[in-house]
């Protein structure tokens, strides 16, 4: 089983964001993938960085959903 973890910054870009999960979560699954979800809330302290430093090696693929600015992180 193949283990992701998505990035989702929910009101980044044209804030399609939440409407498209359901559909990536779907997808995944189908495809037998242990799925993990953490939203962008740098006011919250979880920003790209700070994700990635607390779950560094658990994941076999990172997927990041959001606008320009959350890929660059």
């Amino acid at each position: 089983m193949k283990k992701v973890l998505i990035m989702v910054n929910l009101v980044a870009g044209t804030g399609k964001a939440a409407s498209l999960l359901p559909e990536v979560l779907n997808g995944l699954a189908s495809r037998n993938c242990e799925v993990t979800v953490y939203p962008i809330n740098p006011e919250a302290h979880l920003n790209a960085e700070e994700i990635l430093r607390k779950t560094e090696g658990r994941f076999d693929t990172v997927l990041c959903i959001g606008g320009d600015g959350t890929l660059n992180h």
